[in-house]
């Protein structure tokens, strides 16, 4: 049972992750070439979820 929801958890994990970088593709794609500030903001933003998705494994 506990591994259960262990996985469960896992999963759900997982599946924010992933909608959180399809949040930043759709994000990336609205962006203008020239949006240096929106560029920036979204490097950061997917530094980050690229940390937390890595600590996931």
């Amino acid at each position: 049972m506990t591994d259960e929801v262990r996985e469960q958890t896992e999963r759900q994990k997982l599946l924010e992750i992933f909608e959180q970088f399809s949040e930043l593709l759709t994000r990336a794609g609205r962006l203008s070439p020239g949006d240096l500030s929106g560029q920036k903001k979204l490097l950061k933003t997917s530094i980050l979820l690229l940390d937390q998705f890595s600590g996931f494994f």
